[in-house]
């Protein structure tokens, strides 16, 4: 799971800070855990949790947020 927090949405949404530099190392890093942790990569799952530190926050789960194949 990745987590992005801003104060504001004026530059964009959070989750544009995940460039595919950035999906290609938390794969990377998914799957050195998930090997060591003896987690079959099928049961894995990448989301993408965004929050903008609004009044209220606004807070989006995005589930399988990207795939790592």
């Amino acid at each position: 799971m990745e987590v992005k927090a801003r104060h504001s949405e004026e530059y964009g949404a959070p989750e544009r800070n995940v460039d595919r530099e950035k999906r290609e190392a938390l794969v990377a890093a998914s799957r050195n855990y998930a090997r060591r942790a003896g987690v079959p990569w099928e049961r894995v799952r990448l989301d993408l949790v965004s929050i903008v530190l609004s009044d209220p926050p606004k807070i989006t789960h995005r589930k399988d947020a990207f795939r790592a194949d």
